[in-house]
């Protein structure tokens, strides 16, 4: 006996696949969509972040106007700021002389012992207590430079005074103007009070 069997089967076969022009035209314009939505893409992301740019260069520029504003106030404020510094250290430092002075005797004593020891012909221009009221500076004229020396010898024996040292720092002999008759001394003393 003798069989014979058929092995064909057309699954195995390779199909032949066959282009057609209406094919070729469908995947044309199915390319040419994709390239159009593709381009409409990229034109919708291009205007997107050209509009985030222009909202950036905005906020760029309000940021640039107040920190202008700010440092044009930040200057005038640093000059006011320094002066107001300057201005506390100088009444802290008034502070500190005038409560001295007060736990002391009192200032009023020192310009009465200013006034007592003062011989005819010396007047003072300017009274100046510096350090903490620990110093006294006094700025002033006299007729004759022996005066000045009297004027030093009367301040020690002052109570207000007494055990201080005066020192005359300046002695200047002024020639008289046109309308001055004599020459006269400026002098400045310092001392310790």
């Amino acid at each position: 006996m003798q069989q014979q069997i058929n092995l064909y089967n057309h699954l195995f076969l390779k199909r032949q696949f066959r282009i057609n022009y209406l094919m070729v035209l469908c995947l044309y314009g199915l390319f040419f969509m994709l390239l159009m939505l593709d381009y409409s893409y990229e034109l919708w992301q291009k205007q997107r972040q050209l509009s985030t740019i222009n909202a950036l260069n905005l906020s760029v520029a309000q940021a640039k106007k107040k920190l202008a504003e700010m440092t044009h106030l930040g200057s005038e404020n640093a000059g006011l700021e320094e002066t107001i510094k300057k201005m506390r250290q100088q009444v802290n430092t008034n502070g500190v002389v005038m409560t001295t002075l007060l736990i002391q005797n009192g200032f009023s004593n020192y310009l009465s012992g200013l006034a007592n020891a003062m011989p005819a012909g010396v007047w003072l221009t300017h009274i100046d207590m510096t350090k903490s009221g620990e110093k006294i500076e006094l700025t002033g004229s006299s007729l004759q430079a022996s005066t000045i020396q009297v004027f030093v010898q009367q301040l020690g024996k002052q109570p207000e005074f007494s055990g201080k040292k005066f020192k005359i720092i300046e002695l200047t002999q002024i020639t008289p103007q046109k309308n001055e008759q004599s020459p006269y001394f400026n002098f400045h003393i310092t001392g310790d009070i």
